[in-house]
């Protein structure tokens, strides 16, 4: 039985307030760890900014709308106007959501670059990615629906946004991929390497902390399949899932920012595995590498400096 819709916008808005509450916090560690660096990244602390802002808008209409629902609209009875998509309100909450989703996805998509050695062929690919989704979202709001009508419910519109979402996801799948592969092939080298090394046990510490970030990326992908789900079937229950994903797809990348600034990154792991080994053992790593058939996963030992000092 689906939910009825002013009890799907109801709990929306309490999933929400918590999930931002849990983002302001990590909002305000990363941006205390950001200026507590010797070298303040200036695009970084931006991007964190306008991410937090964004999803600080995003929450407050959501609770402008609903309160104004309930009390002033009476839409416990009556969900048309909680409903209406075309209202200037939920059209301003589409925009900040485009705006978190295209820096969260451009700040995952730079950390696997990074840990690729700046491969410019993963950069064409996400770019490719990013634009296709975005282009595909733009096509969903060129055809706006009728006042008092929800987007779910038209046809052209709605196939224009679950194509925007399964972008969406292949872009974060994309790059979760590329980050559990290289964490993958570093830990293969380490273990043949080093076998029961102190030193390597310390990486592999460090790593343990990307394997939680990637479950991170998995589970937001996990959030867009469902959400792809229950967009389909039309089910009140996107109400919750879009909200929830408004503040994700700010929580994510944050996170990511969080991990550079402690330097607790597959790179900085890298980095410091190769500076407790002798240059002898470095050449043997270089012999032992794996050849990978693909260009974009061809295997880098000499991992370039870690982008944020």
């Amino acid at each position: 039985m689906p939910l009825p819709v002013p009890e799907a916008f109801f709990i929306s808005l309490v999933f929400e307030i918590f999930l931002y509450g849990i983002y302001t916090c990590l909002f305000v560690g990363s941006s205390y760890l950001l200026l507590e660096k010797t070298k303040v990244i200036v695009t970084m602390t931006v991007l964190n900014t306008i991410m937090w802002s964004m999803s600080t808008g995003h929450v407050t209409l959501n609770f402008e709308k609903t309160f104004q629902g309930f009390f002033w609209e009476n839409e416990i009875k009556n969900s048309s106007v909680l409903e209406d998509d075309s209202s200037p309100v939920v059209l301003s909450q589409l925009i900040m959501e485009c705006v978190d989703f295209i820096i969260g996805d451009g700040i995952v998509l730079w950390r696997a670059w990074v840990l690729w050695d700046h491969d410019r062929r993963i950069l064409y690919a996400s770019s490719i990615l990013i634009l296709g989704s975005r282009l595909a979202s733009c096509l969903s709001r060129r055809w706006r629906t009728p006042q008092n009508q929800s987007l779910y419910r038209d046809g052209v519109t709605s196939t224009w946004t679950i194509i925007a979402m399964i972008l969406t996801i292949s872009t974060n799948v994309f790059a979760t991929t590329l980050i559990a592969y290289r964490a993958w092939i570093h830990r293969r080298l380490i273990r043949s390497l080093t076998g029961g090394f102190h030193s390597a046990a310390q990486v592999r510490g460090k790593i343990d902390i990307l394997a939680l970030l990637i479950e991170s990326g998995t589970l937001y992908c996990c959030t867009w399949f469902a959400m792809i789900f229950v967009f389909k079937f039309v089910n009140s229950g996107v109400y919750l899932m879009i909200n929830m994903l408004a503040q994700l797809s700010a929580i994510y990348p944050t996170l990511i920012i969080t991990l550079v600034c402690v330097g607790s990154t597959l790179d900085v792991s890298i980095q410091t595995f190769h500076q407790s080994r002798p240059s002898q053992q470095f050449r043997s790593l270089t012999d032992l590498r794996p050849s990978v058939s693909s260009p974009i996963f061809s295997t880098r030992l000499e991992m370039s400096e870690a982008s944020v000092s």
